[in-house]
């Protein structure tokens, strides 16, 4: 069974749920070296594998990492549960490790990288779970080529890819699109990278930058979003939004429905654009700099608060 008691983290009204302590599986089922032709709901694989057929209706974890240094290789299977085990993978806290080629479902998280360091989920599509992937309380993660859809039930909590408490992580290429929360959501930790992805069409937030320092996100597109297209809070430090785009944000509640709320001063912005938002294209506090935002066709009487825009 995995040891260690389940941690939760509460931001923005937002409960991330990875559970502590070395993960040894929570149904079992075995320890699976390479190889392994058939693998069970619950195996713990301590060598690289390849997967061969589809796991379902698993009760508990779907797969967890045993070592360090391995590939877990879903070989375009999908790992399916009942909606009650923590992981559809799991890192249980190794390092080097990759988990790729696959789909994960019915999970309270769809892939966790917890603990450790140089963790990769690559190309892989998390739908169906309460959170789709999450990297906590790690360093020097990417998460790549990955798609994380429809998890969380819409105004519920449930994001697409959370990065939380983690040291230069990488979100490059993906999609996370209709989550019942949030899209993307950076928590804590410092130097995350967001790159080249898309986070439209969630119940809240497509982007938030929440108590993190030193973000960077270029070339994302967070189109027709509740809430807020981008959201960066005031106790973010030194966020950086470039080259991205964040249009037709509708309103939560009656408030809000801007393409760009910015509450902290020492974020930089250039080469945005927001336009036919519900409210400003970009809501800024005094100190924001921006620089080529483009902001057009908003229904709050100025296009952008506290910053130039054309």
């Amino acid at each position: 069974m995995r040891t260690g008691t389940l941690q939760a983290w509460r931001h923005a009204g937002v409960w991330l749920c990875v559970s502590g302590g070395a993960a040894t599986g929570l149904l079992a089922l075995g320890v699976w070296p390479a190889g392994a032709t058939t693998l069970s709901c619950g195996s713990v694989v301590t060598e690289s594998v390849t997967l061969t057929n589809d796991l379902t209706g698993c009760t508990g974890d779907g797969l967890d990492i045993g070592a360090d240094g391995i590939t877990i290789d879903l070989n375009g299977h999908t790992i399916s549960g009942t909606g009650s085990g923590l992981a559809g993978v799991s890192s249980g806290g190794h390092s080097g490790v990759t988990i790729a080629n696959g789909t994960v479902r019915g999970f309270i998280a769809g892939v966790t990288l917890q603990g450790g360091s140089d963790g990769t989920v690559r190309s892989v599509t998390a739908t169906g779970n309460q959170f789709g992937i999450i990297a906590t309380g790690t360093s020097d993660a990417a998460i790549t080529g990955s798609t994380a859809v429809k998890n969380g039930l819409p105004g519920d909590n449930g994001n697409g890819i959370s990065v939380v408490d983690a040291t230069n992580t990488l979100v490059s290429d993906d999609v996370a699109n209709g989550n019942g929360f949030g899209g993307i959501n950076v928590i804590g930790g410092d130097g995350t990278t967001v790159e080249r992805s898309v986070a439209n069409s969630n119940h809240v937030n497509g982007v938030l930058v929440q108590g993190a320092a030193d973000t960077t996100v270029t070339g994302v597109t967070a189109n027709d979003n509740i809430d807020n297209g981008f959201f960066v809070r005031s106790d973010a430090s030194n966020t950086s939004i470039a080259q991205s785009r964040a249009n037709a944000t509708r309103e939560y509640g009656g408030t809000n429905g801007n393409g760009m709320l910015i509450q902290s001063p020492s974020t930089v912005l250039s080469d945005t654009v927001t336009n036919g938002n519900q409210a400003h294209g970009i809501d800024a506090v005094t100190g924001v700099t921006a620089t080529h935002a483009i902001a057009h066709g908003n229904k709050a009487p100025a296009d952008c608060m506290n910053v130039a825009c054309s």
